[in-house]
């Protein structure tokens, strides 16, 4: 016997997207391995509905519906039963319910998160048309527990870690550490820190996760270099950083960890490189300007570092083989308190101050164009806040606009 299961979810302020899942016999889609496809789309003046009906070998139909915000835009994910040939069909809606554009595609979908999609839409009765696509959106994902700022944040695995941080204009740094699953997602307190701090850095290299520096007081910088394993859930003391520093740059290339900038009681432009298997630090050429505060990331074999508080639209990239930094295109404006991350050969600068207020404002820098672009914005304005990569979505977590602090998880599929 044949029944109907209805699921509203809702995606943010905008908008919201009804599952309607036919099952037989009491199976149905969450009885199979699932993709989920993350979609989004600008529909014009008079689409008041977005529909796709999904079809194919071994599954029932699924029906999903898209309602557009009063700016036309629709964003949202689709769980649909992974397998070969799905038919996808398309229509567009106006309030009356009479189909105004439609299209169809079909695509063979593997378990997992984001498969590519792109469906064409054409009108009835002219020749403009729709597309539903896949990427550069925000979506809005489960809320961490804590509220805090100052964090570091790191994906390991495909799960997000926030760890440390502060709540708000205090001195005393959170030994707190919160792990994101996206597939699930749900959020598990992890064991804490072995020495609380803020404005420390995160990255992960192999199976571990390093967390490095920060602040233990107001103006007390820490060393400290902390190794965590998640399959014991237990923390390891490494050798300290020579530079005790917070508010630094970090990325791993090639297994080794560089840690740039920052401020050790005064900012610098100190450049230190670690390597876990030997557990030992070794000094690199220093950026060409001092500067705290920066977004770093490994690209195409080289370290780029951008922003920052001293010089918040510099652009420099670091060659390991021959330990040099050269200045790359500046950042189309001054955003300081940011944070970002590396990404499908891109580095991203998510939100940040503008000194006056809090942004939602994203950039996207691609090495092989020497070039900054406008991606698309964040759905809070924040700063102060933890960005990190799972399964090929940038996560932007806490921190807060204009300074408050909040829990808000957001993610963004290029």
């Amino acid at each position: 016997m044949r029944n109907a299961l209805a699921r509203a979810l809702t995606l943010g302020a905008s908008f919201l997207v009804v599952l309607l899942s036919a099952c037989e016999n009491g199976t149905g889609p969450t009885d199979q391995a699932n993709a989920t496809v993350l979609l989004s789309a600008q529909a014009p003046a008079g689409v008041a509905t977005l529909s796709l009906q999904i079809t194919g070998p071994g599954m029932d139909t699924v029906h999903y519906f898209f309602s557009p915000d009063s700016s036309g835009a629709a964003a949202g994910r689709v769980v649909v039963p992974a397998g070969s040939k799905r038919h996808i069909v398309g229509a567009a809606l106006d309030s009356g319910g009479v189909t105004t554009y439609s299209g169809d595609t079909t695509v063979s979908l593997l378990p997992g998160v984001n498969p590519r999609l792109r469906l064409l839409l054409r009108a009835q009765n002219a020749s403009d048309s729709v597309v539903v696509s896949t990427g550069n959106f925000w979506y809005t994902r489960a809320a961490a527990p804590t509220a805090r700022n100052s964090v570091a944040a790191a994906g390991l695995n495909g799960i997000v870690y926030v760890v440390g941080g502060k709540t708000g204009n205090t001195c005393t740094g959170l030994t707190g550490v919160e792990a994101f699953d996206p597939s699930a997602n749900t959020w598990i307190i992890e064991a804490p820190l072995p020495t609380g701090r803020f404005s420390a850095s995160a990255v992960a290299v192999g199976s571990t996760l390093y967390v490095l520096g920060g602040d233990v007081g107001c103006g007390v910088r820490s060393g400290e270099v902390d190794a965590y394993n998640p399959t014991t859930n237990t923390w390891t003391v490494k050798t300290p950083i020579p530079t005790p520093r917070s508010g630094m740059g970090v990325a791993a290339l090639n297994g080794i960890i560089y840690t740039i900038g920052g401020n050790a009681a005064t900012q610098v432009a100190t450049v230190e490189a670690y390597d876990p298997g030997s557990d030992s630090w070794t000094i690199k050429a220093p950026l060409p300007v001092v500067n705290d505060l920066v977004i770093a990331g490994a690209v195409g074999g080289r370290v780029y570092v951008a922003g920052g508080g001293i010089h918040p639209t510099n652009t420099y990239a670091y060659d390991p083989t021959t330990d040099t930094w050269t200045a790359e295109a500046s950042l189309p404006i001054s955003l300081v308190n940011s944070a970002g991350a590396a990404l499908g050969g891109r580095l991203f600068q998510v939100a940040g101050s503008t000194g006056v207020h809090d942004t939602t404002a994203v950039f996207a820098y691609d090495p092989t164009t020497n070039a900054w672009s406008s991606v698309a914005s964040t759905l809070t304005p924040r700063s102060l806040h933890g960005v990190a990569v799972a399964n090929g979505v940038i996560y932007a977590i806490a921190g807060g606009p204009d300074g408050s602090i909040v829990t808000t998880n957001e993610a963004y599929q290029p």
